[in-house]
């Protein structure tokens, strides 16, 4: 023990909420394989869904530039 430093005793702590829940939730998923299969759909439709929304507004925003037009670029000086 160091001198002038306090220890905390440790005390025996159940096991956390998130615990117990991932537990359970194992537990359903390796009883019924379809729910992971639906979470892993439920994502990926999720998911392309917000890449949808953001090309559709890339779109949008590149539209509202208005028509390109050919120019000239020096490539020397």
């Amino acid at each position: 023990m160091v001198p002038g430093v306090r220890t905390v005793p440790h005390l025996p702590l159940s096991p956390l909420p998130v615990r117990r829940l991932s537990r359970a939730v194992r537990s359903l998923i390796a009883r019924h394989p379809w729910v992971y299969w639906f979470a892993v759909g439920a994502f990926a439709t999720w998911a392309y869904l917000a890449a949808a929304g953001h090309t559709a507004a890339a779109d949008r925003a590149r539209a509202a530039w208005g028509s390109t037009a050919p120019v000239l670029v020096a490539t020397t000086d």
